[in-house]
């Protein structure tokens, strides 16, 4: 009984490793999603400053 129970545990535990690999490859393209749009705000608020600037020295 008792290695018929354990069984199913070793099975679940081994399923969980499996899918730690894929989550990860997420993570990673989701950072790097998060770092292109970073950097395009970024840009969009240098064009907004140097417009206001122009604006400015008008």
């Amino acid at each position: 009984k008792e290695f018929s129970g354990s069984s199913p545990k070793r099975r679940r535990a081994e399923e969980k490793d499996e899918g730690i690999g894929s989550p990860d490859i997420l993570e990673e393209e989701k950072v790097e999603d998060l770092r292109r749009e970073m950097i395009e705000l970024r840009q969009q608020l240098d064009k907004e400053r140097s417009v206001r600037m122009m604006l400015e020295e008008q």
